[in-house]
């Protein structure tokens, strides 16, 4: 699942969402050293606080799903997504990476870290990081501090975090 708090922490406050559960909301804000990063404020204004990756209430709903969207109609996270929030933004290439560096990717906070080459940064803002087995949401640099993460969904250190 894609990391939701992450995009909407570019986006201004006030920004129109969609919950399955609430239907039109306002971002309020975000707070990444919280289980529930995403504050939203529903029409009646009651604060709704959803997980990084978008889901509601991960008690109520077994393993969870995203409930939260860029809009009524557009209900992914993808480029399309982006463009509806405003956002536009080119990668970098992180931490300096190099061709045949390796490294560790994945999609989603979700996802179990892979071991991969890196290749190079390609012109999309939704999977940006080529390495040489496939395309990829998340890039971190493999070594000493990070390769404890390999075949874990665990966070990354700090300074590695996008």
């Amino acid at each position: 699942m894609q990391n939701v708090a992450e995009i909407l922490k570019q986006v201004t406050k006030g920004t129109k969402l969609w919950s399955n559960n609430f239907g039109e909301v306002k971002l309020d804000s975000v707070n990444s050293n919280s289980p529930y990063p995403i504050r939203c404020i529903d029409a009646l204004q009651n604060s709704r606080t959803f997980s990084k990756c978008g889901y509601y209430d991960v008690l109520y709903t077994g393993y969870g799903e995203c409930t939260l969207w860029p809009s009524k109609d557009h209900r992914a996270w993808d480029d399309e997504a982006l463009r509806i929030l405003g956002i536009e933004k080119k990668p970098e290439t992180p931490f300096n990476l190099q061709p045949f560096d390796k490294v560790l990717v994945r999609d989603s906070c979700s996802e179990k870290w892979r071991a991969d080459f890196f290749s190079h940064i390609a012109d999309e803002p939704y999977l940006p990081y080529v390495c040489f087995g496939c395309v990829w949401q998340q890039c971190i640099p493999y070594n000493d501090e990070t390769k404890h993460l390999l075949g874990t969904n665990q966070e990354p250190p700090e300074k590695y975090k996008q």
